[in-house]
């Protein structure tokens, strides 16, 4: 998105905050604010510490997209019994071999 032209990124800000967040607010949906970790390499390979990266405004967009699209189903299809999916939790080897 930093490659679009400020008026177009105005106006996805804009669609963002008006009408999906205003949705998302309106339905109690929680906000957790939370950023990724990435980790980052020395030349050989090796860990060599953690950032976070911050959210922008492409990144709401796509958050608050999933929320509606998962609503819109739940709404829809509240009658028919669905598979979904479970995070499971992380392999404390694969952890450790990454720090």
């Amino acid at each position: 998105i930093e490659d679009i032209d400020v008026e177009c990124k105005y106006e996805l800000k804009n669609f963002n905050d008006n009408i999906l967040e205003s949705k998302r607010v309106k339905r109690n949906c929680i906000d957790y604010e939370l950023h990724d970790i990435e980790r980052t390499k020395d030349e050989n390979g090796n860990t060599k510490g953690f950032e976070t990266r911050g959210e922008g405004i492409s990144y709401r967009i796509i958050e608050n997209c999933m929320i509606e699209a998962g609503m819109t189903i739940a709404e829809h299809y509240s009658w028919f019994p669905f598979i979904y999916r479970i995070q499971e939790l992380p392999d404390p080897k694969k952890l450790e071999n990454a720090i």
